[in-house]
């Protein structure tokens, strides 16, 4: 069984032809490095996932001779090693550079394709956290939501003034599965440099003024959406959905920050119009509280009008309540 040289003849496999345990011998560029026994590493053809059973002494940027031999992984084939070596880079100036990166189809499906890539994704920053392998952001944009992995010294504290912004981030795509079991994607980006801030910032909307309710029920909502800003009450509250009434109507929030409002506070609204199968909603909103206020008066709804009205404050028979023909 002759062994596989380049990238492009291994990602060629298919799954029977990967349960063999086809050997692999090539030369590749470390992109990044996971943890001590797990790199993603490319050559002009694409990138692999690289996994020992020792640990590498390797950096991004390195040249690495792998032999070992190939493994079906979860999201594509996978270089189980025997030895790792630093390896001559190519002559050829090309197989110098990494490649434009694959953009990161915003409100598209994530797949298989992603997995040990060069990708580049954009996006709010929703989250920061501090990791032992570096900080991890939760970037959020009409619909698509993805984390970045950034190889950077320091506590989330000191990078608090990137909640909200905008920002483009660069490295290998890290396929895994989300809360709802759905694909979603790491960018682990090997160093400060793969990320910029740039383009719109939810911040920017914050003095602006406020959209009625009723008004997202007939804009675009869709990947390609502008962010708007509503202001209202307070209705109903969950750990990350709360829904906000104004004299107009009421539609749900999705938001990190949901937990830190109350029933009964007038909260200002930043986020994303989306399109549901019956309804619409405002998608990784940043949320500000401007205290209490008075509940939006409702509106009397019959039976057969409450679906087309979900999420909307009204009374019926059982009440004041968000009018919610999925209510569980």
């Amino acid at each position: 069984m002759a062994s596989i040289r380049t990238i492009t003849d291994l990602r060629r496999l298919d799954e029977e032809a990967l349960a063999k345990g086809w050997p692999v011998r090539l030369r590749a560029l470390v992109t990044f490095v996971d943890t001590p026994r797990r790199l993603f590493a490319r050559t002009a053809g694409g990138g692999v996932e690289v996994k020992a059973s020792v640990n590498f002494d390797t950096t991004p940027g390195a040249w690495i001779l792998v032999t070992g031999h190939a493994l079906n992984g979860a999201h594509g084939p996978v270089i189980s090693v025997k030895t790792v070596e630093p390896a001559d880079p190519p002559q050829t100036a090309a197989g110098l550079r990494l490649p434009n990166p694959t953009k990161i189809n915003q409100g598209g499906v994530i797949g298989k394709r992603y997995q040990s890539q060069w990708v580049s994704g954009d996006g709010n920053v929703r989250r920061i956290e501090s990791t032992t392998n570096g900080l991890q952001l939760v970037l959020a944009r009409s619909g698509l939501r993805f984390t970045a992995l950034i190889r950077k010294p320091g506590e989330a504290e000191a990078m608090v003034d990137l909640l909200g912004k905008r920002v483009v981030v660069t490295g290998v795509g890290d396929m895994d599965e989300g809360l709802d079991r759905r694909p979603t994607v790491n960018v682990l980006v090997p160093s400060p440099d793969g990320m910029n801030v740039s383009g719109e910032s939810l911040d920017d909307l914050a003095d602006a003024p406020p959209v009625l309710i009723t008004n997202l029920f007939h804009i675009a909502a869709g990947p390609l959406a502008r962010a708007r800003r509503i202001e209202g009450v307070v209705t109903y509250r969950e750990e990350h959905r709360l829904f906000l009434a104004d004299d107009s109507g009421s539609i749900s929030v999705l938001s990190e920050q949901a937990a830190d409002v109350h029933v009964g506070d007038v909260v200002s609204a930043i986020g994303y119009p989306v399109a549901g199968d019956d309804h619409r909603f405002l998608e990784d909103a940043l949320l500000q509280s401007r205290g209490q206020g008075q509940s939006a008066k409702p509106q009397m709804l019959s039976a057969s009008r409450a679906f087309l009205w979900q999420s909307r404050w009204g009374t019926g028979h059982g009440g004041r309540s968000p009018c919610r023909s999925d209510a569980k």
